[in-house]
């Protein structure tokens, strides 16, 4: 029997860009939360959480002077104790610093360890956490308040993010820029169009991100923040602190948002030399421990969170109106809870799905008015889309394996046709996978037209970075920095082998809590 070329091809074929189409269309579709005319919450109700190593240095300072500029009620800067007085000196130099900012300290670099010591002493609604080495515009807060104002469920909403451009950059550090300003410019395009999409965000990356306060200093999440278990709980996980937020607000059922608008764009840096590379694998790594952890550990990607419990049926926050299920796809001892749309008044939403008439279409693509795609044959997962988009891809092989595979597959398919169409088969496929290479990044090449001139080094990239994600994967147990002096001075603390007596504490600490 010969092998159906065709059919193997259109599969891929699917699988890979039919994830591009739909985010391309959500991320054009997309539209952020404005601020309110008349908000009740401001800036005086947020407090800023930064975390630093060296505690000095003209990089803080200005990250500093940039937070203090949008007036929120206080700073909490928290460095190592080695780094006391440097950080003392710093901060006598500045005039808010006897009523606006309160300074912390941790004995060694662990940025978890450094949060937690923070986040006890917030008095504020509102908690946000930034990197050392940002600056905000004086429009952020509002726009990160925004999300919060306009409904209840809304527990974190993160910011979009560029690169500070180099003044007067070498050619390899312009090359260099140019890889961590796609970087940037992918993440919030994966970001902005899941979170349109299904609510589901790949990271609430740690460089700016907002959270309710009374989640963070829950007993819950911060047992869990501090003794997180990696690989089937035989280790402790102190590093991918982002993503284990990112997860808990998942699990318990808090929705997430992101803030894609100019007026809500936080400045960072990233390496623009060799290190990049390094950061690439750290960031490789994390992805890898939190999307595995998702979809084989946790789970909760897969189930609806309700009451405490989790239920195996899918949220859906914009759908006007109940839809039904066919009996064959319900449990009969099946019951949960469907969260409806918040304009939707329904009286009882505990309901037994049994009961429910099973309605055409069902099955078909629910299009809303926002441009938001869902399979009726997926109503049971929660974050459908995103567990498609962001955590199965973790999963995908390599881009330059999967080129060449479409590439051979495409030919293989169409060789027994006459030679023009088999040449505009291949030429057709050609044109469009040199296009999926920069469409999602048009954006950056708008403002920096310039930069079109290195569209082949970052397809190069692209491809070179296949190996980096082979790497990484084959290295997770390595939480080193690599990028940064004194980060990884203590680095055996950010992945510790726990011992059985360190899992017997933590199997009764948790039956106390329950």
């Amino acid at each position: 029997m010969e092998f159906p070329f065709l059919r193997a091809f259109i599969a891929l074929f699917l699988y890979r860009y039919f994830r591009l189409v739909v985010n391309l269309f959500s991320f054009w579709t997309f539209k952020p939360i404005p601020p309110p005319e008349n908000p009740k919450l401001t800036a005086q109700d947020v407090t800023v959480i930064l975390p630093t190593l060296e505690g000095c240095g003209d990089e803080l300072v200005e990250t500093i002077r940039t937070i203090l500029d949008t007036q929120p009620y206080e700073l909490l800067l928290v460095t190592i104790e080695a780094n006391r007085q440097k950080a003392e000196n710093m901060l006598s130099l500045m005039p808010a610093s006897k009523s606006r900012i309160r300074l912390f300290t941790v004995t060694h670099p662990n940025k978890r360890r450094q949060m937690t010591r923070a986040i006890p002493e917030v008095r504020t609604t509102i908690t946000v956490f930034a990197d050392d080495d940002v600056s905000w515009p004086r429009t952020v807060l509002p726009w990160m308040l925004a999300p919060f104002e306009k409904d209840e469920r809304f527990g974190g909403v993160v910011t979009c993010q560029r690169l500070r451009r180099a003044v007067s950059p070498s050619f390899s550090q312009r090359i260099w820029g140019f890889l961590g300003a796609l970087y940037l410019e992918r993440r919030n395009f994966d970001c902005a169009a899941t979170t349109h999409i299904d609510g589901g965000l790949p990271c609430m990356s740690g460089r700016t991100v907002a959270y309710r306060t009374d989640i963070l200093q829950n007993e819950g999440f911060t047992y869990g923040f501090t003794n997180e278990e990696w690989w089937f709980g035989k280790y402790q996980l102190n590093a991918d602190d982002d993503n284990f937020i990112t997860r808990w607000m998942v699990s318990h059922g808090w929705e997430t948002f992101m803030q894609y608008h100019p007026e809500a764009e936080v400045l960072t840096t990233l390496e623009d030399n060799p290190k990049f590379l390094k950061q690439c694998a750290r960031w490789s790594r994390s992805n890898w421990r939190s999307n595995l952890t998702s979809m084989f550990h946790e789970k909760h990607i897969w189930y609806a969170h309700r009451d405490g419990c989790l239920c195996p049926v899918m949220n859906l926050p914009f759908i006007h109106g109940p839809y039904s299920l066919p009996a064959s796809l319900v449990n009969d001892a099946v019951e949960c809870k469907i969260s409806l749309h918040s304009d939707y008044n329904f009286p009882d939403t505990t309901t037994d799905l049994r009961n429910w008439s099973w309605k055409a279409g069902s099955f078909l693509v629910l299009v809303t008015d926002c441009g938001k795609f869902l399979f009726g044959h997926l109503m049971q997962i929660r974050q459908p889309w995103s567990a498609y988009a962001v955590h199965l891809t973790t999963l995908s092989p390599p881009a330059l394996l999967g080129d060449l595979l479409l590439l051979i597959l495409c030919h293989k398919a169409t060789v027994s046709w006459d030679n023009d169409t088999h040449a505009l088969a291949m030429q057709a496929l050609g044109l469009w996978m040199f296009i999926s290479k920069f469409i999602k990044l048009l954006g950056h090449y708008i403002r920096y037209p310039v930069d079109v001139i290195l569209l082949p080094v970052s397809i190069l990239f692209g491809y070179f970075h296949g190996a980096i994600k082979i790497y990484a994967v084959l290295t997770l147990n390595v939480t080193t920095w690599g990028s940064r002096d004194g980060a990884d001075d203590y680095d055996a603390e950010r992945m510790k082998k726990r011992t059985d007596t360190d899992r017997v504490l933590a199997l009764l600490v948790t039956e106390a809590r329950l």
